[in-house]
């Protein structure tokens, strides 16, 4: 279940992993999270810092596919464990996203980066 690239934030446990891109390079990320603690802690997707990079080296700050506006700050009950899925639309073709995963915790940084996942 905690495939991926792993880092603990705060309470969290946190898993990213790269999934294979959408047609038109849209790169998908999934984010596994589990609450070590016997208290709930904050999993905010919304606030999550999420780059990409060209092959050229330039940055493209990336937002989630979110129509409806649905992605927002919530708690995750102690001795929890929950995921998302989740598509980061862009014009640009990516060699490489990172994901700051102690940004979906309001804790420190802590950048994980993928290459471009087969499509």
């Amino acid at each position: 279940m905690f495939s991926g690239e792993r880092v603990t934030a705060g309470c969290l446990d946190v898993a990213v992993e790269r999934e294979r891109d959408l047609d038109g390079g849209t790169p998908v990320i999934r984010y596994v999270f589990g609450n070590r603690c016997a208290r709930a802690a904050v999993v905010d997707l919304a606030h999550a810092n999420v780059v990409g990079r060209t092959a050229n080296g330039n940055e493209v700050i990336l937002t989630p596919f979110d129509p409806k506006h649905e992605i927002r700050a919530l708690e995750l009950d102690g001795r929890w464990v929950g995921s998302e899925t989740l598509a980061y639309p862009v014009e640009a073709s990516l060699a490489q996203v990172c994901v700051d995963a102690g940004s979906i915790t309001h804790a420190n940084a802590q950048w994980v980066c993928f290459a471009r996942s087969g499509s």
